[in-house]
């Protein structure tokens, strides 16, 4: 395993260690698998036996781009998803390429919003500058937000990670 990787379990273990907490394989039947590919991703929630998280070494071993794919495999979807993001943005689809256009498509689980408020600034949200071109992907609706946060692959954000308690250890706050 590379350093950025056991970089990002460092910070995921310290953030809830004591809720939901990543250690090595020795002989679950279970376990997520790292692995290089050609892109960055990961199956949303549990999968059976090997889960992989594929990394791209060129564009996604900065520790936000692995905590982003680790949430991914704990059951987080992006938050630009979420069924009551046009509250909150206007996805512009004709500004972004038809083969992204699905990773903007709006999920229909519910339960996204019963974790947390819609979170601008989470790890876990699309940057607003469309993939492959030099538009915006989306508009922000409300004033005051900082669009120059959105979309950030630094650290979770506080809500990311009240989000995790709630789903995982609601018990401990």
């Amino acid at each position: 395993m590379t350093s950025s990787i056991l970089e990002a379990i460092k910070s995921w273990n310290e953030d809830f260690g004591n809720c939901i907490k990543w250690i090595p394989r020795k002989m679950q039947k279970d376990y997520v698998y790292f692995t290089n590919g050609s892109f960055c991703h990961s199956e949303v929630g549990r999968v059976k036996y090997k889960q992989l998280i594929v990394l791209n070494e060129a564009n996604c071993m900065g520790r936000g781009f692995i905590l982003h794919e680790m949430m991914h495999t704990v059951g987080f979807t992006h938050e630009h998803n979420r069924p009551d993001r046009d509250k909150y943005i206007e996805i512009l689809f004709l500004n972004i390429p038809y083969e992204w256009r699905n990773q903007y498509k709006k999920e229909s689980l519910e339960a996204m919003m019963e974790l947390g408020p819609y979170d601008y600034y989470s790890l876990m949200h699309y940057e607003l500058q469309s993939p492959d071109r030099d538009k915006p992907a989306f508009r922000v609706i409300p004033e005051g937000v900082d669009v120059s946060r959105i979309g950030q692959r630094n650290f979770l954000s506080e809500i990311d990670k009240l989000k995790v308690m709630r789903l995982y250890c609601p018990e401990k706050l």
